[in-house]
């Protein structure tokens, strides 16, 4: 019951490491959009709030887009999405 060949070993073995690999690198594009739109929305918020406002509507375009920056990464990353899958559920 408990005898493997060696290729569904190796099998398991490189579906296990893909996975890892796959979520370590979610994880990290999670991270790199979240520290982007979080830098997008203090550089949109200190040119808005400045000495020289620019113009309202492309502050808040570029608040949108850093914004949607944010929530991409969180709900990209593998485990802020269990968070909120399971507070969900």
């Amino acid at each position: 019951m408990g005898t493997r060949t060696l290729a569904e070993s190796a099998d398991s073995r490189t579906g296990l490491a893909a996975a890892l690999v796959s979520r370590l690198v979610a994880g990290a594009l999670g991270w790199l959009l979240i520290g982007a739109g979080v830098l997008g929305v203090g550089y949109t918020l200190v040119r808005a709030l400045g000495p020289a406002p620019q113009s309202a509507v492309g502050s808040t375009l570029a608040l949108a887009a850093s914004l949607a920056a944010v929530a991409v990464g969180v709900y990209g990353h593998p485990g802020f999405r269990e968070r909120l899958r399971a507070r969900r559920d």
